[in-house]
């Protein structure tokens, strides 16, 4: 196999950039920080005992908390999984996010390598993303980037295909949810343009519209994505998902670029000086007259004040929470339109263009960086707690965000008083509880009572616990806001385990059925293009 030279340097520099991540200690004070240091460190805890990260057993004080089931969970099993071979959380973070900006210079468009490298240089340091990497720290939104910009490419080309982007479009949602909002609406707006020819060999061509191929995709993306958003929707009333995401400061009328009173003053003012950046490089490229030039001007209109009547009328815009979203997409259009029309006009617009594509960086909020808690598999959940609230004033008790926390969460905090630092206690008074095994989806205990009575666990009420007393299944209860088991008077042994739910198990039926015909298809689409070629 030959490698070129532009590969090997490629590889080689994204060994030295990962290298030096992981050896940089730091991260920088971003508000979204919190979540994504203690995701990955909790995904790291579950693999390393042999579960899979359904269920986070550290946080909420030890209670634990079904975190990235209700997330998009490819990003915090990524960070962990690094984590896990590195080290720390930390540092899978940080090569998560190096691997991801290297990417974006293999999937940047372009018809020459120079032109690739300036786009991809572009976007990484436009200040639309390092408003977004310093101010918030949104690790699964600029995961998602590489997989963004791949996608609203084949759709600007209108290169979309059913099979191979629905497949990509499934992978975009498991990584980050409103950026598969947004690249849908992009894809969904370039695909209106007009039809699209894609060659049959048993037909010799026909027409398309790409809208057909967008939908099928989204529809496929669906099918193989069920195994999360079918039981995600099931658990959906138990949680303020709706309250949480888009009410309050997160309201996404009160953080359009350009309104009074943000919830985040310093990212919108930098949002809006990126837009005015983007905006002046496209109109003095002429790049504005482009697709990729209109669709990134659609993008801005988006996140600025103007579209405020859409964000009250179109559901799906509101659970983007914050419309500056919308600004990421636009730099990959931007960018790309911007290096493609100077390529022909000469070295001063090409100058004059990106200067005021660049400028605005200026406005990034001021950089500061906060240490690297250093979670490892074998950093107990007190001492987690106490670093995160050393390094960057997180809370001790490693509180999982709003949206995550069950309504019975008000009862949190009797519950937490009766159980103390204890795994579990036994009421009525007089019994004893002994811990057998403590895993994240399992757990196991002796009890011996006097009387009959109800065990009390040092775990969240959800669902999917099942319990068994004496191998015998049993129905589990609630005690505040955990889990209670009402065991017999005398020695007990008590189970509780996590349910699978079952439209997860229908879902992963699902999925495979369809990634099985799916790569019948295409193997299928192959045989009769090689077919259909001349034989000389």
């Amino acid at each position: 196999m030959k490698f070129s030279r532009y590969a090997v340097s490629l590889v080689l520099a994204g060994g030295v950039l990962v290298a030096g991540a992981v050896a940089f200690p730091y991260f920088p004070r971003g508000t979204d920080l919190y979540v994504h240091i203690l995701w990955p460190w909790q995904v790291m805890r579950c693999l390393a005992t042999g579960s899979l990260p359904v269920w986070l057993p550290d946080l909420n004080a030890e209670f634990g908390s079904p975190g990235i089931g209700l997330y998009s969970p490819l990003s915090p099993t990524i960070c962990g999984g690094l984590g896990l071979i590195l080290g720390t959380g930390g540092r899978g973070v940080r090569a998560a996010l190096v691997l991801a900006a290297l990417a974006m210079v293999v999937v940047a468009p372009g018809r020459s390598r120079g032109g690739r490298l300036a786009t991809a240089g572009l976007v990484v340091f436009s200040p639309a993303m390092l408003t977004e990497f310093f101010g918030r720290f949104p690790v699964a939104q600029l995961l998602a980037a590489p997989l963004a910009w791949v996608l609203i490419e084949h759709a600007v080309a209108r290169r979309w295909r059913w099979d191979r982007d629905g497949l990509l479009l499934g992978l975009l949602w498991l990584m980050h949810a409103p950026t598969t909002v947004m690249v849908g609406l992009i894809s969904g707006a370039a695909s209106l343009a007009g039809p699209s020819v894609e060659n049959h060999p048993s037909e010799g061509g026909r027409r398309r519209r790409p809208i057909l191929d967008l939908g099928l995709a989204v529809l496929v993306a669906a099918g193989l994505t069920m195994w999360h958003w079918w039981p995600l929707l099931a658990a959906a009333p138990d949680f303020p998902l709706g309250s949480a995401l888009t009410g309050g400061e997160h309201h996404p009328l009160r953080n359009l670029i350009g309104v009074s009173g943000p919830h985040l003053f310093e990212i919108n003012t930098a949002m809006g000086w990126a837009a005015i950046g983007f905006l002046t490089a496209l109109l003095s490229s002429g790049a504005w007259r482009t697709r990729r030039g209109l669709l990134a001007v659609a993008a801005i209109a988006l996140a600025s004040l103007p579209s405020a009547p859409l964000w009250r009328v179109i559901a799906p815009l509101a659970w983007l929470q914050f419309p500056w979203r919308w600004m990421g997409p636009a730099a990959l259009l931007a960018a790309t339109a911007v290096v493609e029309q100077v390529r022909h006009r000469g070295r001063v617009p090409l100058v004059v263009s990106i200067t005021a594509f660049l400028i605005p960086v200026v406005a990034v909020p001021a950089v500061q960086f906060v240490a690297d808690p250093a979670l490892g598999v074998n950093t107990e959940p007190v001492t987690a707690g106490e670093r995160v609230a050393e390094t960057f004033g997180g809370n001790p008790l490693l509180v999982d965000v709003r949206e995550h926390r069950p309504l019975w969460w008000e009862d949190l905090g009797p519950t937490m008083a009766l159980l103390g630092s204890r795994r579990a206690v036994v009421a009525p008074a007089g019994g004893t509880a002994q811990v057998v095994d403590w895993r994240p989806l399992r757990r196991r205990l002796e009890v011996e009572s006097p009387r009959p009575g109800a065990l009390v666990l040092r775990l969240l009420a959800d669902r999917h616990w099942q319990a068994a007393v004496n191998r015998q299944p049993t129905t589990i209860g609630r005690w505040g806001a955990a889990v209670a088991v009402d065991v017999p008077g005398g020695r007990s042994e008590v189970e509780v385990r996590w349910r699978r739910d079952p439209r997860a198990s229908a879902g992963v039926v699902v999925s495979a059925i369809l990634l099985v015909g799916m790569l019948i298809s295409s193997r299928r689409h192959r045989f009769m293009l090689r077919a259909a070629e001349p034989r000389l």
